[in-house]
């Protein structure tokens, strides 16, 4: 809730879809409990790994470093989420525009 009433409206702002800004703050609510400070997967995985929950979190961080491409790419290109169609989109459609995106 926090993460949506400080970044929801920001990103509005900067001219971001709607539905592209809540989807951008939900998949970083559920990266944080992937990836430290937070990393609550992590922590709770330590006893049972016996292992430290920052050398787990580190490693989790390590593992999911290509996700935080994936918010970035829907705000810069909001064809992903099939909004505000580009000039691909408007000319071939959006799955034209969308593997060319991923590409």
């Amino acid at each position: 809730i926090i993460t949506s009433s400080l970044a929801g409206p920001a990103l509005l702002s900067l001219g971001v879809p709607l539905i592209v800004s809540h989807m951008f703050v939900f998949y970083f609510g559920i990266m944080a409990d992937l990836t430290p400070p937070v990393a609550l997967a992590a922590f709770a995985a330590a006893p049972m790994a016996r292992e430290s929950g920052l050398k787990i979190g580190i490693q989790a961080t390590k593992l999911a470093v290509a996700g935080f491409v994936v918010p970035f790419m829907a705000v810069y290109t909001p064809a992903l989420m099939l909004q505000d169609p580009g000039p691909i989109a408007a000319q071939f459609g959006y799955p034209i525009e969308v593997a060319y995106i991923v590409a």
